[in-house]
């Protein structure tokens, strides 16, 4: 599964016993609160990763803009910025988080801690290029290193296992922290296409118990995601474009 609200269901369902005798790939219910609550996971990892400055009254903001944005929200829904105090109270602010606003390059690192070796740590950093509805439609695999030291430190922080995508902004060459979302990432088919199949590694590990080692990621390939529509007759042949 990978829609936040659907994952936190399903992992309710499993802590209960509902799903028995079924392997998902779903964290247990209390990782996957932590990570949707954005105010406490940016509590829990500001010691080891940069974060931008959560504020939790408005007279303690001494810079703007800041993003205002849902605290268990998904995607780009209900994000406001505001520049001032009197942009800020006009918005309704019930179960908001407010956050310094760095503005930069936007990452997304698919990340996977094998289930079967605790060391077995893999990621891949790709650079947001453009997003639609806040899934990225255009986007390249790059090199950082030190974003994936961040990563590892982050799924070891939360003794995490499986797949999980970490996003940050790059600012002056400074990664910041933005959340992390236990689930597999809507454009993650880059990575895996890109020689880290984590799907199917998922799958070798919770179904055969054995360690599936990942080919050589290739750095520099890129993905560019587009629909079309297409058409038919009452006959339901395709109409072909004049």
């Amino acid at each position: 599964p990978i829609h936040d609200k659907e994952i936190a269901i399903i992992s309710k369902m499993i802590s209960k016993g509902i799903l028995q005798n079924i392997k998902v790939a779903v964290k247990s219910y209390e990782i996957i609160k932590l990570c949707n609550d954005k105010y406490k996971i940016n509590s829990v990892l500001k010691d080891i990763v940069k974060v931008p400055c959560v504020y939790q009254n408005i007279n303690d903001i001494k810079e703007y803009p800041v993003i205002i944005k849902e605290n268990d929200g998904v995607s780009s829904n209900n994000i406001n910025i505001a520049n001032n105090k009197k942009e800020i109270e006009a918005i309704d602010l019930d179960n908001k988080l407010i956050q310094q606003f760095v503005e930069g390059d936007e990452v997304t690192v698919d990340c996977y801690t094998s289930y079967v070796n605790p060391e077995g740590f893999y990621y891949s950093v790709r650079k947001r290029i453009e997003t639609k509805a806040g899934m990225s439609v255009k986007s390249e695999i790059i090199d950082y290193p030190e974003i994936g030291e961040y990563c590892k430190k982050i799924h070891k922080k939360l003794n995490y296992k499986g797949v999980s995508n970490i996003q940050f902004i790059i600012k002056d060459n400074k990664a910041y922290f933005i959340e992390i979302n236990p689930r597999f990432a809507g454009a993650g088919i880059l990575t895996y296409k890109s020689g880290y199949n984590f799907p199917l590694m998922t799958i070798e590990e919770l179904y055969n118990n054995k360690i599936k080692y990942p080919e050589q990621l290739q750095i520099g390939n890129k993905m560019v995601r587009y629909y079309e529509e297409t058409f038919f007759d009452e006959s339901n042949h395709r109409i072909r474009p004049r």
